[in-house]
């Protein structure tokens, strides 16, 4: 489904991924790990179309990216949540998620989704009229993700969707993807917290200061025990 060659993001003259390469198949859930600063952000940023300055191949669906805007791709099918939520603090929880209701094939069905949309998230429901700033940081997250989902969604890409909650509110968000997924939704998550995602995901990519440095799926990690001992705190 997704496939990036050699990629490099820059900021002005400092490049903040360095010759990457990551495959995602239709249907997984693909994690990056690596702490804060190893480009994980970078290149959620780069498959959106958030970074400009970005060499190397993206392919979607056999499309290549290069000439897609922001815009386009998410008629595409990619949608991406980032870090941080960033909702719309003064409008409340309902306008937050109709907003991601920005093609015309979502626009069409976004009565349908919404109906899905507080299945998911029973609590969005009970604080629709609510205005996002008063939401707590749980429920802004599954705000954000809601929005998110208004946008139908081919590829999801989240952006640290654990930062900042509790252990309980953590778990409650890795289960909400997994839902997702299973609704047919793939998904590329960048996640510190290594733990949760060696749980949920199907395969992972490493990423130290901006270099792939391992790559690997639940099965190969098993015999891996340098792998696990370092980035993920297993004996």
């Amino acid at each position: 489904m997704l496939k990036l060659k050699n990629v490099d993001v820059l900021y002005g003259k400092f490049m903040a991924v360095k010759q990457v390469s990551i495959n995602v198949k239709k249907g997984e859930i693909v994690a990056l790990i690596g702490s804060n600063g190893a480009g994980k952000s970078s290149l959620l940023k780069a498959v959106s179309g958030l970074c400009s300055s970005v060499k190397g191949e993206l392919i979607f669906e056999d499309q290549d990216l290069k000439s897609y805007k922001c815009h386009d791709r998410v008629c595409e099918g990619i949608i991406h949540v980032p870090e941080g939520r960033k909702l719309f603090p003064r409008l409340t929880v309902m306008e937050n998620l109709q907003m991601g209701a920005y093609s015309k094939k979502a626009r069409s069905s976004s009565k349908e989704t919404l109906a899905k949309i507080f299945q998911i998230f029973p609590r969005l429901e009970e604080r629709k009229n609510q205005l996002a700033y008063s939401l707590s940081g749980g429920e802004q997250q599954m705000c954000a993700i809601g929005r998110g989902l208004m946008s139908l969604p081919k590829l999801l890409l989240l952006d640290e969707p654990s930062l900042g909650l509790a252990p309980n509110l953590v778990k409650l968000v890795f289960d909400t993807v997994k839902a997702i997924n299973k609704e047919g939704i793939t998904i590329l998550l960048a996640e510190q917290n290594s733990t949760m995602s060696l749980k949920y995901s199907d395969r992972f990519y490493i990423l130290e200061s901006g270099n792939m440095v391992n790559e690997q799926s639940k099965d190969s990690l098993a015999s891996d025990a340098d792998i696990k001992k370092k980035y993920f705190g297993l004996a």
